[in-house]
Protein backbone atom coordinates (compact mmCIF):
# COMPACT_ATOMS: atom_id res chain seq x y z
CA UNK A 1 0.00 0.00 0.00
CA UNK A 2 2.92 2.28 0.77
CA UNK A 3 4.07 1.27 -2.63
CA UNK A 4 0.80 2.02 -4.72
CA UNK A 5 0.87 5.38 -2.74
CA UNK A 6 4.38 6.75 -3.32
CA UNK A 7 3.55 5.65 -7.16
CA UNK A 8 0.65 7.48 -7.22
CA UNK A 9 2.04 10.25 -5.61
CA UNK A 10 5.18 10.49 -7.77
CA UNK A 11 2.59 10.09 -10.76
CA UNK A 12 0.77 13.02 -9.80
CA UNK A 13 3.88 15.99 -8.70
CA UNK A 14 5.10 15.04 -12.31
CA UNK A 15 1.90 15.57 -14.23
CA UNK A 16 1.59 18.53 -12.34
CA UNK A 17 4.88 20.03 -12.94
CA UNK A 18 4.10 22.14 -15.82
CA UNK A 19 2.30 24.41 -12.75
CA UNK A 20 5.81 25.76 -11.89
CA UNK A 21 5.97 27.35 -15.65
CA UNK A 22 2.78 29.69 -14.97
CA UNK A 23 5.13 31.72 -12.09
CA UNK A 24 5.15 35.37 -12.87
CA UNK A 25 8.66 35.65 -13.47
CA UNK A 26 8.95 33.57 -16.08
CA UNK A 27 8.47 34.52 -19.68
CA UNK A 28 5.09 33.23 -21.86
CA UNK A 29 7.53 31.53 -23.89
CA UNK A 30 10.09 30.27 -22.25
CA UNK A 31 9.54 26.56 -22.72
CA UNK A 32 9.87 26.60 -26.34
CA UNK A 33 13.00 28.08 -26.26
CA UNK A 34 14.78 25.63 -24.47
CA UNK A 35 17.02 22.68 -25.73
CA UNK A 36 15.26 19.23 -26.89
CA UNK A 37 11.68 19.06 -26.21
CA UNK A 38 9.47 21.20 -24.32
CA UNK A 39 9.49 21.05 -20.77
CA UNK A 40 11.99 18.13 -21.14
CA UNK A 41 15.10 19.81 -20.33
CA UNK A 42 17.21 20.16 -16.99
CA UNK A 43 19.85 22.73 -16.52
CA UNK A 44 23.79 21.74 -15.87
CA UNK A 45 23.70 23.64 -13.14
CA UNK A 46 20.31 22.47 -11.66
CA UNK A 47 22.52 18.88 -12.72
CA UNK A 48 25.51 19.81 -10.30
CA UNK A 49 23.55 21.04 -7.51
CA UNK A 50 21.42 17.52 -7.19
CA UNK A 51 24.94 16.36 -7.21
CA UNK A 52 25.66 18.17 -4.09
CA UNK A 53 22.78 17.80 -2.66
CA UNK A 54 23.42 13.76 -3.31
CA UNK A 55 27.03 14.01 -1.66
CA UNK A 56 25.71 15.68 0.91
CA UNK A 57 23.00 13.29 1.91
CA UNK A 58 25.36 10.37 1.85
CA UNK A 59 27.90 12.61 4.08
CA UNK A 60 25.13 13.01 6.60
CA UNK A 61 23.47 9.42 6.82
CA UNK A 62 27.60 8.16 7.35
CA UNK A 63 27.73 10.96 10.08
CA UNK A 64 24.24 9.94 11.40
CA UNK A 65 24.63 6.00 11.27
CA UNK A 66 28.46 5.88 12.57
CA UNK A 67 27.19 7.93 15.60
CA UNK A 68 23.78 6.64 15.97
CA UNK A 69 23.13 2.55 14.37
CA UNK A 70 19.36 2.21 14.88
CA UNK A 71 19.44 5.60 11.88
CA UNK A 72 20.27 3.12 9.77
CA UNK A 73 16.98 2.32 8.28
CA UNK A 74 16.29 6.17 7.70
CA UNK A 75 20.09 6.29 6.08
CA UNK A 76 18.55 3.65 3.48
CA UNK A 77 15.52 5.78 2.78
CA UNK A 78 18.31 8.66 2.29
CA UNK A 79 20.64 6.83 0.33
CA UNK A 80 17.70 5.81 -2.01
CA UNK A 81 16.63 9.64 -2.73
CA UNK A 82 20.66 10.70 -2.88
CA UNK A 83 20.45 8.04 -5.65
CA UNK A 84 17.87 9.93 -8.20
CA UNK A 85 19.30 13.27 -7.00
CA UNK A 86 22.64 12.14 -8.32
CA UNK A 87 21.02 10.65 -11.74
CA UNK A 88 20.67 14.48 -13.63
CA UNK A 89 24.11 14.67 -12.77
CA UNK A 90 25.24 11.17 -14.24
CA UNK A 91 23.25 11.53 -17.24
CA UNK A 92 24.58 14.92 -18.00
CA UNK A 93 27.92 13.46 -17.88
CA UNK A 94 27.71 10.29 -19.51
CA UNK A 95 25.82 11.56 -22.98
CA UNK A 96 28.58 14.49 -22.94
CA UNK A 97 30.96 11.37 -22.73
CA UNK A 98 29.34 9.57 -25.43
CA UNK A 99 29.34 12.17 -28.01
CA UNK A 100 32.22 12.68 -29.17
CA UNK A 101 32.31 8.71 -28.81
CA UNK A 102 29.73 8.60 -31.11
CA UNK A 103 30.66 10.61 -34.17
CA UNK A 104 33.88 8.42 -34.52
CA UNK A 105 31.73 4.95 -35.42
CA UNK A 106 30.81 5.09 -38.84
CA UNK A 107 27.38 3.85 -39.96
CA UNK A 108 25.77 3.45 -35.84
CA UNK A 109 22.93 5.11 -34.49
CA UNK A 110 24.51 5.87 -31.37
CA UNK A 111 24.95 9.44 -32.23
CA UNK A 112 21.07 9.56 -33.19
CA UNK A 113 20.56 8.01 -29.62
CA UNK A 114 22.50 10.52 -27.99
CA UNK A 115 20.69 13.16 -29.86
CA UNK A 116 17.04 11.95 -28.93
CA UNK A 117 18.37 11.65 -25.45
CA UNK A 118 19.34 15.34 -24.65
CA UNK A 119 15.89 16.43 -26.53
CA UNK A 120 13.96 14.40 -23.42
CA UNK A 121 16.50 14.58 -20.42
CA UNK A 122 13.12 14.83 -18.19
CA UNK A 123 12.03 11.79 -19.56
CA UNK A 124 15.05 9.68 -19.30
CA UNK A 125 16.07 10.85 -16.01
CA UNK A 126 13.24 9.53 -14.68
CA UNK A 127 13.51 6.27 -16.46
CA UNK A 128 16.80 5.56 -15.26
CA UNK A 129 16.08 6.57 -11.62
CA UNK A 130 13.28 3.53 -11.42
CA UNK A 131 16.19 1.52 -12.50
CA UNK A 132 18.38 2.79 -9.76
CA UNK A 133 16.07 2.17 -6.73
CA UNK A 134 15.08 -1.21 -8.32
CA UNK A 135 19.08 -2.48 -8.48
CA UNK A 136 19.52 -0.36 -5.00
CA UNK A 137 16.81 -1.84 -3.55
CA UNK A 138 18.14 -5.24 -4.69
CA UNK A 139 21.80 -5.15 -4.05
CA UNK A 140 21.58 -3.54 -0.64
CA UNK A 141 19.06 -6.32 0.65
CA UNK A 142 20.47 -9.40 -1.29
CA UNK A 143 24.16 -8.00 -0.29
CA UNK A 144 22.95 -8.06 3.67
CA UNK A 145 21.37 -11.46 2.88
CA UNK A 146 23.80 -13.07 1.38
CA UNK A 147 26.57 -11.93 4.27
CA UNK A 148 24.10 -13.20 6.86
CA UNK A 149 23.40 -16.52 5.41
CA UNK A 150 27.54 -16.63 5.01
CA UNK A 151 28.35 -15.83 8.81
CA UNK A 152 25.53 -18.31 9.61
CA UNK A 153 27.14 -20.50 7.51
CA UNK A 154 30.17 -20.50 8.76
CA UNK A 155 29.15 -20.23 12.55
CA UNK A 156 27.32 -23.54 12.30
CA UNK A 157 30.33 -25.39 10.28
CA UNK A 158 32.32 -24.46 13.26
CA UNK A 159 30.05 -25.29 15.92
CA UNK A 160 29.86 -29.13 14.58
CA UNK A 161 32.95 -29.38 13.33
CA UNK A 162 34.68 -30.65 16.44
CA UNK A 163 32.96 -34.00 16.03
CA UNK A 164 32.66 -36.67 13.99
CA UNK A 165 29.30 -37.70 14.08
CA UNK A 166 26.49 -35.79 16.68
CA UNK A 167 23.76 -38.53 18.38
CA UNK A 168 20.65 -36.24 18.91
CA UNK A 169 16.77 -36.72 19.29
CA UNK A 170 16.41 -35.98 15.62
CA UNK A 171 15.11 -32.62 13.99
CA UNK A 172 16.28 -31.16 17.49
CA UNK A 173 17.77 -28.06 15.41
CA UNK A 174 18.93 -25.95 18.22
CA UNK A 175 20.38 -29.14 20.26
CA UNK A 176 18.54 -28.64 23.38
CA UNK A 177 16.32 -31.58 23.91
CA UNK A 178 18.00 -33.80 26.47
CA UNK A 179 17.58 -37.72 26.70
CA UNK A 180 18.75 -40.28 29.35
CA UNK A 181 22.10 -41.15 28.43
CA UNK A 182 22.70 -44.10 31.27
CA UNK A 183 25.61 -46.51 29.95
CA UNK A 184 24.83 -45.05 26.49
CA UNK A 185 28.13 -43.03 26.18
CA UNK A 186 30.13 -46.67 26.82
CA UNK A 187 27.64 -48.95 24.60
CA UNK A 188 28.89 -46.18 21.65
CA UNK A 189 32.60 -45.79 22.52
CA UNK A 190 32.61 -50.06 22.00
CA UNK A 191 31.20 -49.33 18.38
CA UNK A 192 33.82 -50.00 15.94
CA UNK A 193 35.50 -47.17 14.66
CA UNK A 194 35.06 -45.33 17.86
CA UNK A 195 37.95 -43.06 19.32
CA UNK A 196 36.07 -40.96 21.74
CA UNK A 197 32.62 -40.09 22.99
CA UNK A 198 31.92 -36.55 24.69
CA UNK A 199 28.78 -35.27 26.16
CA UNK A 200 27.22 -32.07 24.53
CA UNK A 201 24.48 -30.17 26.84
CA UNK A 202 22.38 -27.27 26.03
CA UNK A 203 19.02 -25.77 26.33
CA UNK A 204 16.95 -22.05 26.86
CA UNK A 205 17.06 -19.94 30.04
CA UNK A 206 14.86 -17.07 30.29
CA UNK A 207 16.80 -14.12 31.84
CA UNK A 208 14.42 -10.76 31.68
CA UNK A 209 13.45 -10.62 28.44
CA UNK A 210 15.91 -12.87 26.71
CA UNK A 211 15.48 -16.49 26.20
CA UNK A 212 19.15 -17.03 26.09
CA UNK A 213 20.66 -20.42 24.21
CA UNK A 214 23.10 -22.04 26.68
CA UNK A 215 25.45 -24.19 25.08
CA UNK A 216 27.60 -26.48 27.28
CA UNK A 217 30.94 -27.94 25.95
CA UNK A 218 32.88 -30.79 27.69
CA UNK A 219 36.70 -29.53 28.48
CA UNK A 220 37.78 -32.10 26.13
CA UNK A 221 36.40 -30.53 23.55
CA UNK A 222 38.86 -29.80 20.51
CA UNK A 223 37.27 -26.09 20.31
CA UNK A 224 35.08 -24.09 22.92
CA UNK A 225 34.44 -21.26 20.57
CA UNK A 226 34.00 -20.72 17.34
CA UNK A 227 36.89 -18.26 16.15
CA UNK A 228 34.75 -16.82 13.42
CA UNK A 229 32.02 -15.70 16.38
CA UNK A 230 34.62 -14.27 18.68
CA UNK A 231 34.36 -10.27 18.95
CA UNK A 232 36.09 -9.81 21.82
CA UNK A 233 39.08 -11.21 24.11
CA UNK A 234 41.50 -13.34 22.55
CA UNK A 235 40.64 -17.04 21.58
CA UNK A 236 43.10 -19.43 23.01
CA UNK A 237 42.94 -17.65 26.39
CA UNK A 238 39.49 -17.77 26.38
CA UNK A 239 39.18 -21.65 25.28
CA UNK A 240 41.72 -21.88 28.59
CA UNK A 241 39.29 -20.45 30.52
CA UNK A 242 36.07 -22.26 29.37
CA UNK A 243 38.20 -25.30 30.33
CA UNK A 244 37.54 -24.13 33.66
CA UNK A 245 34.96 -23.87 36.38
CA UNK A 246 33.36 -20.36 36.34
CA UNK A 247 33.95 -19.01 33.11
CA UNK A 248 31.44 -18.02 30.42
CA UNK A 249 30.97 -16.61 26.27
CA UNK A 250 28.33 -14.36 26.21
CA UNK A 251 26.71 -12.57 22.93
CA UNK A 252 27.34 -8.94 22.30
CA UNK A 253 23.72 -8.00 22.99
CA UNK A 254 23.74 -9.23 26.26
CA UNK A 255 27.07 -7.81 27.63
CA UNK A 256 26.28 -4.75 25.80
CA UNK A 257 23.02 -4.84 28.28
CA UNK A 258 24.52 -4.99 31.05
CA UNK A 259 28.02 -3.49 30.15
CA UNK A 260 29.80 -6.49 30.46
CA UNK A 261 33.66 -6.56 29.41
CA UNK A 262 35.98 -9.44 29.24
CA UNK A 263 37.26 -10.06 33.08
CA UNK A 264 33.50 -8.69 34.12
CA UNK A 265 31.70 -10.83 36.90
CA UNK A 266 27.80 -11.33 36.18
CA UNK A 267 24.79 -13.40 38.04
CA UNK A 268 23.49 -16.06 35.99
CA UNK A 269 19.74 -17.51 37.46
CA UNK A 270 19.81 -21.50 37.07
CA UNK A 271 17.72 -23.78 38.08
CA UNK A 272 20.00 -24.80 41.62
CA UNK A 273 20.16 -20.75 41.81
CA UNK A 274 22.47 -18.13 41.04
CA UNK A 275 25.60 -18.96 39.27
CA UNK A 276 28.79 -16.24 39.61
CA UNK A 277 30.37 -16.31 36.44
CA UNK A 278 33.37 -14.46 35.13
CA UNK A 279 33.14 -12.98 30.87
CA UNK A 280 35.81 -15.07 29.30
CA UNK A 281 34.96 -14.03 25.96
CA UNK A 282 32.35 -11.57 23.86
CA UNK A 283 30.73 -13.10 20.55
CA UNK A 284 28.01 -12.49 18.29
CA UNK A 285 24.57 -13.99 18.95
CA UNK A 286 25.46 -16.78 16.45
CA UNK A 287 22.51 -17.01 14.69
CA UNK A 288 19.50 -16.61 17.93
CA UNK A 289 18.70 -13.52 18.21
CA UNK A 290 18.41 -13.20 22.17
CA UNK A 291 21.61 -14.36 22.21
CA UNK A 292 24.00 -17.10 23.48
CA UNK A 293 25.77 -17.92 26.25
CA UNK A 294 29.16 -20.69 26.30
CA UNK A 295 29.76 -22.98 29.71
CA UNK A 296 31.57 -26.31 29.95
CA UNK A 297 29.92 -29.15 30.75
CA UNK A 298 30.87 -29.14 34.38
CA UNK A 299 29.53 -25.73 35.05
CA UNK A 300 26.28 -26.75 33.62
CA UNK A 301 26.02 -30.37 35.05
CA UNK A 302 26.12 -28.48 38.69
CA UNK A 303 23.72 -25.51 37.97
CA UNK A 304 21.56 -27.12 36.42
CA UNK A 305 21.50 -30.37 38.43
CA UNK A 306 21.24 -32.98 35.36
CA UNK A 307 23.52 -35.42 33.65
CA UNK A 308 21.56 -36.11 30.61
CA UNK A 309 22.76 -34.76 27.44
CA UNK A 310 20.82 -32.75 24.28
CA UNK A 311 23.62 -34.80 22.18
CA UNK A 312 26.53 -36.88 22.06
CA UNK A 313 29.96 -36.18 20.00
CA UNK A 314 31.66 -38.49 18.40
CA UNK A 315 35.20 -38.65 17.32
CA UNK A 316 36.14 -41.67 14.58
CA UNK A 317 39.92 -43.18 14.31
CA UNK A 318 41.90 -42.14 11.52
CA UNK A 319 41.05 -43.90 8.39
CA UNK A 320 37.34 -44.74 9.33
CA UNK A 321 35.23 -42.60 6.70
CA UNK A 322 31.57 -40.82 8.70
CA UNK A 323 29.66 -43.07 6.89
CA UNK A 324 30.80 -46.11 8.00
CA UNK A 325 31.21 -44.70 11.63
CA UNK A 326 27.52 -44.07 11.64
CA UNK A 327 26.54 -47.83 10.44
CA UNK A 328 28.65 -49.06 13.29
CA UNK A 329 26.53 -46.72 15.72
CA UNK A 330 23.31 -46.97 14.30
CA UNK A 331 23.74 -51.16 14.61
CA UNK A 332 24.91 -50.24 18.29
CA UNK A 333 21.86 -48.24 19.24
CA UNK A 334 19.56 -50.82 17.81
CA UNK A 335 17.21 -50.76 21.21
CA UNK A 336 17.11 -46.68 20.82
CA UNK A 337 15.51 -46.03 18.05
CA UNK A 338 14.26 -42.50 19.21
CA UNK A 339 18.08 -41.43 18.82
CA UNK A 340 19.60 -40.40 15.71
CA UNK A 341 22.94 -40.45 14.23
CA UNK A 342 24.25 -38.21 11.73
CA UNK A 343 27.57 -36.93 10.46
CA UNK A 344 28.54 -33.40 10.82
CA UNK A 345 27.58 -33.18 6.99
CA UNK A 346 24.56 -34.20 7.83
CA UNK A 347 23.95 -32.06 10.53
CA UNK A 348 25.37 -29.00 9.64
CA UNK A 349 23.23 -29.30 6.20
CA UNK A 350 20.00 -29.69 8.53
CA UNK A 351 21.14 -26.58 10.52
CA UNK A 352 21.51 -24.83 7.09
CA UNK A 353 18.23 -25.25 5.28
CA UNK A 354 16.51 -23.71 8.80
CA UNK A 355 18.65 -20.92 8.53
CA UNK A 356 17.86 -20.30 4.55
CA UNK A 357 13.89 -20.99 5.07
CA UNK A 358 13.89 -18.92 7.92
CA UNK A 359 15.40 -15.81 5.61
CA UNK A 360 13.60 -17.01 2.31
CA UNK A 361 11.23 -13.47 2.77
CA UNK A 362 14.39 -11.56 2.20
CA UNK A 363 15.02 -13.44 -0.84
CA UNK A 364 11.66 -13.02 -2.51
CA UNK A 365 11.58 -9.35 -1.27
CA UNK A 366 14.47 -8.72 -3.59
CA UNK A 367 12.94 -11.01 -6.06
CA UNK A 368 10.03 -9.46 -6.07
CA UNK A 369 11.54 -6.20 -6.37
CA UNK A 370 13.81 -6.66 -9.44
CA UNK A 371 10.86 -8.59 -11.01
CA UNK A 372 8.40 -5.39 -10.65
CA UNK A 373 11.07 -2.97 -11.86
CA UNK A 374 11.92 -4.37 -14.80
CA UNK A 375 8.00 -4.93 -16.06
CA UNK A 376 7.79 -1.09 -14.73
CA UNK A 377 10.81 0.46 -16.93
CA UNK A 378 9.34 -1.65 -20.07
CA UNK A 379 6.25 -0.44 -19.52
CA UNK A 380 7.49 3.03 -18.94
CA UNK A 381 9.78 2.76 -21.86
CA UNK A 382 7.38 1.37 -24.16
CA UNK A 383 4.83 4.02 -23.58
CA UNK A 384 7.69 6.35 -23.48
CA UNK A 385 8.53 5.14 -26.91
CA UNK A 386 4.78 5.23 -28.43
CA UNK A 387 4.30 8.70 -27.71
CA UNK A 388 7.35 9.83 -29.68
CA UNK A 389 6.14 8.15 -33.27
CA UNK A 390 5.58 11.64 -34.31
CA UNK A 391 9.05 12.20 -33.75
CA UNK A 392 10.04 9.20 -35.04
CA UNK A 393 7.84 9.49 -38.47
CA UNK A 394 10.29 13.12 -38.59
CA UNK A 395 13.18 11.43 -38.73
CA UNK A 396 12.54 8.79 -41.54
CA UNK A 397 11.84 11.75 -43.24
CA UNK A 398 15.25 12.62 -43.37
CA UNK A 399 15.77 8.99 -44.83
CA UNK A 400 16.31 6.82 -41.82
CA UNK A 401 14.77 3.55 -42.17
CA UNK A 402 12.62 1.48 -39.70
CA UNK A 403 15.82 -0.83 -38.49
CA UNK A 404 17.54 2.21 -37.58
CA UNK A 405 15.73 3.88 -35.86
CA UNK A 406 14.85 0.39 -34.02
CA UNK A 407 18.58 0.45 -33.16
CA UNK A 408 18.30 3.44 -32.00
CA UNK A 409 15.27 3.44 -29.34
CA UNK A 410 16.99 0.17 -28.10
CA UNK A 411 20.74 2.05 -27.44
CA UNK A 412 18.67 4.95 -25.79
CA UNK A 413 16.88 2.44 -23.61
CA UNK A 414 20.45 0.63 -23.29
CA UNK A 415 22.24 4.08 -22.19
CA UNK A 416 19.11 5.05 -19.88
CA UNK A 417 19.36 1.85 -18.07
CA UNK A 418 23.02 1.67 -17.13
CA UNK A 419 22.95 4.56 -15.91
CA UNK A 420 20.55 4.25 -13.69
CA UNK A 421 22.25 0.54 -12.84
CA UNK A 422 25.04 2.09 -12.23
CA UNK A 423 24.04 4.35 -9.79
CA UNK A 424 21.58 2.06 -7.79
CA UNK A 425 24.63 -0.35 -7.82
CA UNK A 426 26.98 2.10 -6.36
CA UNK A 427 24.89 3.41 -3.91
CA UNK A 428 23.19 -0.15 -2.57
CA UNK A 429 26.50 -1.57 -2.12
CA UNK A 430 27.54 1.16 0.45
CA UNK A 431 23.44 0.47 1.96
CA UNK A 432 24.40 -3.30 1.82
CA UNK A 433 27.64 -2.16 4.06
CA UNK A 434 25.64 0.00 6.36
CA UNK A 435 23.03 -2.53 6.48
CA UNK A 436 25.88 -5.17 7.42
CA UNK A 437 27.07 -2.92 10.60
CA UNK A 438 23.75 -2.82 11.87
CA UNK A 439 22.84 -6.26 11.45
CA UNK A 440 26.59 -7.13 13.92
CA UNK A 441 26.47 -4.42 16.16
CA UNK A 442 22.55 -3.89 16.86
CA UNK A 443 21.16 -7.68 16.20
CA UNK A 444 24.56 -8.99 17.15
CA UNK A 445 24.30 -11.11 13.62
CA UNK A 446 27.68 -12.19 12.21
CA UNK A 447 27.35 -10.72 8.93
CA UNK A 448 30.90 -10.52 7.34
CA UNK A 449 30.78 -8.09 4.48
CA UNK A 450 31.87 -8.80 0.94
CA UNK A 451 30.55 -7.87 -1.98
CA UNK A 452 29.20 -10.32 -4.73
CA UNK A 453 30.00 -9.27 -8.34
CA UNK A 454 28.36 -12.13 -9.35
CA UNK A 455 24.82 -10.86 -8.01
CA UNK A 456 24.97 -7.58 -8.72
CA UNK A 457 25.83 -8.92 -12.34
CA UNK A 458 22.80 -10.90 -12.47
CA UNK A 459 20.45 -8.17 -11.10
CA UNK A 460 21.47 -5.46 -13.59
CA UNK A 461 21.82 -8.17 -16.19
CA UNK A 462 17.70 -9.24 -14.81
CA UNK A 463 16.74 -5.69 -14.96
CA UNK A 464 17.99 -4.94 -18.28
CA UNK A 465 17.40 -8.03 -20.06
CA UNK A 466 13.53 -8.14 -19.11
CA UNK A 467 12.99 -4.00 -19.76
CA UNK A 468 14.42 -4.17 -22.82
CA UNK A 469 13.06 -7.62 -23.92
CA UNK A 470 9.64 -6.34 -23.16
CA UNK A 471 9.79 -3.02 -25.07
CA UNK A 472 11.46 -4.29 -28.26
CA UNK A 473 8.34 -5.74 -29.69
CA UNK A 474 6.80 -1.92 -28.59
CA UNK A 475 9.94 -0.34 -30.22
CA UNK A 476 9.42 -1.91 -33.28
CA UNK A 477 6.15 -1.19 -34.21
CA UNK A 478 6.78 2.84 -32.94
CA UNK A 479 10.16 3.01 -35.31
CA UNK A 480 7.22 1.60 -38.24
CA UNK A 481 5.75 4.64 -38.03
CA UNK A 482 4.54 5.63 -41.67
CA UNK A 483 6.90 9.07 -42.67
CA UNK A 484 3.58 10.85 -43.82
CA UNK A 485 2.70 11.10 -39.95
CA UNK A 486 5.09 13.77 -39.03
CA UNK A 487 2.87 15.82 -41.94
CA UNK A 488 -0.16 15.55 -39.62
CA UNK A 489 0.86 17.69 -36.95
Amino acid sequence: MIALACGVGAALAASLSPVLDLRAEKPLEEVFHTPGDPGQSIRASTARRLGILSAAIILATTIGVAVSPSLTIFGGIALAVAALALIPLAFITVTRLIKPISKRIAGSMLSIAVIELEATVTRAVVLAGVAALAIYGSVAIQGARADLISGLDTATTEFFDTADLWITTGTNDLTTTSFSADDLATLVARAPGVTSVRAYQGGLLDVGKRRLWIRARSPSDPAMLQASQLLKGNLRQATERLRQSGWAAVSNGFAAERHLTVGDTFILPTPAGLAPLRVAAITTNVGWPPGAITVNTTDYRHYWQTDNPTALEVSLAHGVTPLAGKHAIERALGSRPGLRVQTTTERVAQFEHNLREGLRSLADISTLLLLMAALSLAAALSTAVWERRGRLASLKTQGFDRWQLWRSLLLESAIVLTIGAADGALLGIYGHALANRWLRITTGFPAPFSIEGLQILLALLLVAGIALAVMALPGYRAASVPAATSFND
